[in-house]
């Protein structure tokens, strides 16, 4: 009610018949749009659909274009609509193959859970013009934008910046998000970005992480062939220092605080998931982290894991938690109806940073975890991404975009207090994964 009589009050002109058919619309527009998100959250993104006939399947995502076909009539945006016609267009492309890859493969669909899209779609079976699809119907910002506007209009634009202080010392490396990947540095006072050199041999870095003497980062490094392990520092320059298998990619990339080992997540074509442990002499092992599934996991100062994704029951979203190397995991954080990620650990005290993205708009955002006593704050709300921590402790770097719309092109690098004070961009370009260490650049 009050929605409406704001949204009434606003419209200065018009005849009084004219503003309730726009107010009616609208009412309709948003609960169309949360009956289609309610649904795939129910039905799809669930592993309802794994225990269900190939009949049954088909006949789910047919209610979901129904439901999207419903929600377009009530669209006047022109470029909003073409877009939702692109994503159903797209998605009658991709949804038969999931059906027969899901149908022929069933058990080993249910082995990986919520991901069974995913490799359906990396299997030999899918074509290039399958994969494109798929990538590209299956990321629908004008959902975002539609819920966004019904929702939490504030949401649909950056938060209001505050410079007030300057920004501790040193430099962000970062991942570039524009079409030509790499790892690029900026001062964290602001400047222009340069670009980080490769190791010989190698065509890019991605997904830094600092570790613990606030200098050291370790990085994806990829060509078309293979993944590799990086280590080293901004201006004393990388070396690859263990090569995945052929069939393999880094998934994320973390320390181990109290051994000074990488800690990285590793997965194959079949998505399963491995986790092992690189010491700085090329030499590894696996890690056994005594829960069935973890999405990331990174070291504490007093030797346990940090884990993210956690859960025995894969028909669970995970939670975010601790546990000794012995085993024994102890959850810190899960929150309803939210996926989760905790990956970095302030560097005086038991604070971890997440991301996370929920139901509840107004629930997306920047959190931190008390992780002695599972308390947590949320300084920053919107679409948020991997966020790092300052050498000291004082600051946060992370990726922010409005929702609703397409974070590959619209994520800029953020800094903001851990009380929520000093927001303020740092980048002009799409750029997300950042790493802050205290090295300045080199002249």
């Amino acid at each position: 009610m009050l929605l409406t009589s704001l949204l009434l009050a606003a419209c200065s002109s018009g005849s009084s018949d004219h503003r309730a058919h726009e107010t009616t619309t609208r009412e309709r527009r948003c609960a169309a749009i949360h009956a289609l998100a309610d649904f795939e959250r129910t039905q799809l993104e669930t592993h309802r659909i794994l225990r269900v006939s190939d009949a049954e399947v088909r006949a789910t995502y047919a209610k979901r274009r129904a439901l999207t076909e419903r929600l377009a009539t009530l669209v006047d945006d022109r470029e909003l609509h073409r877009a939702i016609d692109e994503t159903l267009r797209l998605r009658a492309v991709f949804e038969p193959f999931l059906v027969e890859q899901l149908r022929d493969n069933h058990d080993e669909m249910v082995r990986v859970g919520n991901a069974w899209p995913l490799l359906a779609i990396q299997s030999d079976a899918a074509s290039d013009e399958l994969r494109s699809a798929f990538a590209r119907g299956r990321a629908a910002p004008w959902q975002g934008r539609i819920r966004v506007e019904c929702d939490a209009p504030e949401l649909a634009h950056l938060p209001t910046q505050d410079h007030a202080g300057r920004a501790e010392p040193g430099t962000v490396v970062y991942d570039s998000l524009e079409s030509r990947p790499g790892l690029l540095a900026i001062p964290s006072t602001g400047g222009e970005p340069r670009d980080v050199p490769v190791p010989a041999g190698w065509d890019d870095l991605s997904h830094p992480a600092v570790a613990g003497d606030g200098r050291t980062i370790a990085a994806v490094a990829g060509s078309p062939q293979r993944n590799g392990i990086a280590v080293g520092t901004l201006n004393g320059g990388f070396r690859v220092i263990y090569v995945l298998q052929p069939d393999k990619a880094a998934d994320c990339v973390e320390w181990d605080r109290s051994t000074g080992d990488v800690l990285v997540t590793v997965r194959g074509r079949d998505y399963r998931p491995e986790h092992l442990r690189i010491h700085r002499d090329g030499s590894s092992e696996a890690v056994t982290l005594g829960v069935a599934h973890v999405g990331c996991a990174s070291g504490l100062d007093d030797g346990r894991l940090l884990l993210d994704g956690a859960t025995d029951d894969v028909d669970e979203f995970g939670a975010v938690g601790v546990a000794p190397s012995t085993g024994g995991f102890r959850q810190v954080y899960d929150p309803k109806d939210c996926n989760v990620l905790a990956r970095r650990v302030a560097p005086d005290r038991p604070l971890a940073a997440a991301f996370q993205t929920c139901a509840a708009l107004r629930s997306n955002g920047l959190v931190l975890l008390d992780l002695a006593t599972g308390r947590h704050t949320q300084p920053v709300t919107g679409l948020v991404g991997v966020p790092s921590w300052s050498p000291g402790g004082g600051w946060l770097v992370f990726g922010l975009a409005p929702i609703g719309t397409d974070p590959v092109e619209t994520t800029r690098l953020f800094l903001v207090r851990p009380d929520g004070s000093g927001l303020r961009r740092l980048t002009d370009a799409p750029s997300s994964f950042p790493a802050w260490v205290s090295d300045e650049l080199a002249a």
